[in-house]
């Protein structure tokens, strides 16, 4: 089931955004591309007024969407999870919540390095618009016309 995201979820979000990352760039983690999970509690403590939403199993927690104006801040899928719709249902929610606001268009910043999130986000139209940041960490930015 998709909800909000409460503040009592900061460090399950935390925990289960860290895996996802670690999962997703393997040996290829960059120094500095896994921030401190103390770091990211507090980052996720004021989800709830963010514009962000769960998947919660009734057991745990398996994903994470966020999204800031027309930004898409987090998506992140427990990895033993991943490809059972999750991931999609989350970024629909988020997609959906953007046109609500009245974008015209999304964009996101993903890693160089991650190549799940580029396939992900590639089958769902999104493409990469030449930008790039190489602080904190490499990155390209991609773009959805909504």
């Amino acid at each position: 089931m998709i909800r909000p995201a409460r503040s009592e979820d900061a460090g399950a979000v935390a925990a289960l955004e860290l895996r996802a990352r670690r999962w997703a760039l393997g040996d290829r983690a960059e120094a500095g591309s896994l921030p401190e999970p103390a770091e990211r509690e507090a980052a996720w403590a004021g989800a709830a007024a963010d514009g962000a939403w769960v998947h919660d199993g009734g057991d745990r927690l398996y994903g994470v969407a966020r999204i800031a104006g027309e930004e898409l801040t987090d998506l992140y899928v427990e990895p033993a999870a991943q490809g059972n719709g999750i991931g999609g249902a989350l970024h629909d929610r988020a997609v959906g919540a953007m046109r609500g606001a009245g974008c015209a268009r999304a964009i996101v910043w993903v890693l160089v390095a991650d190549g799940h999130a580029h396939e992900f986000l590639g089958r769902r139209g999104w493409t990469a618009d030449g930008r790039r940041r190489d602080a904190p960490v490499p990155a390209i930015r991609m773009t959805l016309e909504l």
